[in-house]
């Protein structure tokens, strides 16, 4: 027995049990492979760390073939400086690069890849075959290895770049081969890699093939629409809007933001379409999302996302992109400084560019959706207020050429109301239809900001106060934003447990409403957290249930009225909601429909 009072024969029973366990230290090969599992999840990951490295290397021609979505084979050659031969047995030791250095180099990172950690980790798992020529040696080196261990290594001619073929990915690893999906499903990660680093790198010529079928090319010419269009098509090449630069300069940081984004008119059903490049390395971060997202916020309808492409410039020592194996995060020295510059940016494109949609008529012959904008007016609003009957001025129009943002709105003549809820109007190239009541909510929406803006008075005071209840959910809201709600017109004082006395209403509000709007309006800005949303939430209640409604009869004064404000708009496109207020049917689409082309 030991001095604790554990039988010997226990702590024997324990071991063989493997409740005790010894200390010891991996071999080489296990620690190998645990280190290229963090680096190398699949095919995918052997692509985007290669192709980093060919991009490193300076590379104009990058072709990648892949078998068997590339569990079979993986093989890319590029046409870039090349490997010494004295360097190649050394360029699959773990950790050895020529990328850095030294400590100091981690805070200036100007390449793509800088762990030197994938042609280790790679080799490791497969059955790889390197052949390369530097441009200045007159022969090549081609080296075999096997699970890591070089099998062989010979001079022999080649031309000046880099191929390396990565066969039998994981033959020897099944507890990370069980986890691959089918050969289409792993080549339909592939692809977004190569397509995503063609567009970063436009001036580069990229081919990609699967089971010897090219699935994608690019040109090389160094236009991103060059790029897009054959990973979507011509028509969304040529729609989409160029991000217009600001001065962006801080203190002595440069910031450049540039890309391409869609119109409002195209959007898709998820975030996969959006891409961020910062110093031309694909990334993904939440952060850029919700700034994108804010900078769309009355653009778009809930649930639906632009195509971007956002290329993000800054000095390498203010970020830090030795965060995690993948390389895809990064962390910024200002993040909230970059969040507002790319919010800035963007929201100034749509701002100065967005244009009306275009109907999408489809021909008989099946032919492609229409994208043919026409321009708008972004004539900042003044304060105008209408009500079911009348659309009557306050103010005098501002002078649209006083706006940064103006541009002509083709001049439209109202030709009558469709099922009480569409105005049909006839402009310079064919049909536009007006949507009443997404109209008329944009319209109060921007009154309504702009009258918190300025101060303005915007409530009407009630004769009779109300006697409302509230959930102890509403109550904290009204608690935590009072003042904002008074500064929308809503003026509320409490009145006992539970109840609340509400004295005056939004001037844009019926009185017969006033009671029901308020809640819903507090149940709106529950669902937001920080201020600006809670009280944009609020606002679009507001002017929701306060504008024109379909169903509603109009004369043909009011709506002329209602467009020359909605021309006024700041974003004139959209509703408060992100619904669109005017569609386009130009007229060669009404040509095509009757036969007359």
């Amino acid at each position: 027995m030991t001095e604790n009072g554990i039988e010997l024969v226990d702590i024997i029973y324990w071991y063989l049990k493997g409740l005790v366990m010894s200390i010891k230290l991996l071999s080489t090969e296990v620690s190998s492979k645990i280190a290229a599992g963090e680096v190398i999840e699949r095919p995918a990951s052997v692509v985007k760390e290669l192709i980093e490295n060919s991009l490193d290397a300076n590379a104009n021609n990058i072709s990648i073939e892949i078998v068997d979505g590339g569990i079979a084979l993986i093989r890319i050659t590029d046409d870039g400086i090349g490997i010494e031969s004295k360097e190649v047995e050394l360029a699959f030791k773990r950790y050895s690069t020529s990328k850095i250095s030294n400590i100091d180099s981690l805070n200036n990172i100007s390449t793509l890849g800088f762990r030197g950690e994938a042609l280790a980790s790679i080799s490791s798992v497969s059955k790889l075959t390197l052949t390369t020529r530097s441009k200045v040696s007159e022969y090549g080196t081609k080296i075999l290895l096997d699970n890591g261990l070089i099998k062989k290594t010979e001079t022999i001619g080649a031309p000046i770049g880099t191929s390396i073929a990565v066969e039998n990915l994981f033959h020897d690893f099944p507890a990370r081969k069980k986890f691959l999906r089918s050969a289409k499903s792993e080549f339909l990660k592939i692809k977004p890699i190569v397509t995503k680093y063609s567009l970063a790198f436009p001036e580069v010529k990229f081919s990609l093939s699967h089971n010897e079928k090219i699935s994608f090319q690019s040109p090389g010419s160094k236009r991103v629409r060059d790029v897009i269009s054959p990973i979507y098509n011509n028509e969304i090449s040529n729609s989409l809007l160029e991000i217009d630069p600001l001065n962006l300069e801080q203190s002595d940081d440069s910031i450049n933001i540039s890309g391409l984004i869609s119109p409002p008119s195209l959007t898709y059903s998820n975030r996969s379409h959006i891409t961020y490049f910062v110093n031309r390395r694909w990334i993904q971060s939440p952060s850029l999302n919700f700034a994108l997202e804010q900078a769309y916020k009355g653009f778009l309808k809930d649930s639906r996302h632009p195509l971007a492409i956002i290329n993000i410039s800054v000095p390498n020592n203010t970020i830090d992109v030795n965060v995690h194996p993948s390389k895809t995060e990064i962390r910024f020295q200002n993040e909230e400084l970059i969040f507002s510059c790319v919010q800035r940016v963007i929201r100034n494109t749509l701002l100065t560019k967005s244009s009306v949609p275009s109907a999408y008529v489809t021909s008989d012959q099946g032919k492609k959706p229409n994208y043919l904008m026409a321009p708008l007016s972004n004539t900042r609003l003044e304060n105008h207020h209408f009500n079911n009957e009348t659309l009557s001025d306050e103010f005098p129009p501002t002078n649209p050429s006083e706006s940064p943002h103006h541009k002509l709105f083709p001049i439209l003549h109202v030709i009558g109301q469709l099922q009480k809820t569409y105005i049909v109007t006839e402009g310079p190239d064919g049909m536009y239809l007006i949507d009443q009541h997404a109209a008329h909510e944009r319209i109060l929406l921007e009154d309504l900001s702009n009258r918190m803006m300025s101060s303005s008075e915007n409530a009407q005071s009630l004769l009779e106060p109300l006697t409302i209840s509230l959930t102890t959910e509403q109550e904290n809201i009204l608690s935590k934003h009072s003042s904002e709600l008074s500064q929308i017109g809503f003026e509320i004082d409490p009145f006992g447990s539970n109840n609340h006395i509400l004295r005056a209403i939004p001037q844009t509000l019926e009185l017969a409403s006033a009671e029901e709007e308020l809640h819903f309006t507090l149940n709106e800005m529950l669902l937001e957290r920080n201020t600006p949303q809670v009280m944009r939430r609020a606002l679009s209640s507001i002017a929701c249930h306060s504008a024109i409604r379909a169903g509603d009869n109009l004369s043909i004064e009011s709506m002329r009225k209602l467009i020359e404000q909605l021309e006024k708009c700041v974003e004139p496109h959209t509703c408060a909601h992100g619904r669109p207020t005017t569609i386009h049917i130009n007229k060669n689409s009404l040509d095509t429909q009757f036969g007359r082309t």
